[in-house]
């Protein structure tokens, strides 16, 4: 993800939205649910993939194709501006690497 120049508001966010990554925004208490670990924790990260596949294994049709859409609408003209502060506070709790 890549946060760019303010000057036009669709160019500055550049991430390529996916059913997968829609799903991990949309669905985290019950991806936190399957998990069943503190979040940041070892076990919690080793869990987390497995955990997203499980709940978007678990999501009616209806909804997957819901969510491709959002993503598809989000690739053209950015996702809500919730949504980016959402993605831009998880980035800075993240330790540096």
């Amino acid at each position: 993800m890549t946060i760019v120049s303010d000057e036009e508001d669709v160019a500055k966010w550049k991430q390529k939205w996916t059913l997968r990554k829609v799903i991990q925004l949309k669905r985290r208490k019950e991806i936190d649910e399957e998990i069943g670990e503190p979040p940041g924790s070892k076990s919690y990260l080793q869990k987390y993939p497995g955990a997203v596949s499980t709940v978007m294994e678990s999501v009616t049709d209806e909804t997957k194709e819901y969510y491709m859409e959002l993503a598809a609408k989000w690739n053209r003209a950015g996702p809500p501006k919730t949504i980016q502060r959402r993605c831009v506070m998880t980035l800075q709790m993240q330790p540096a690497l």
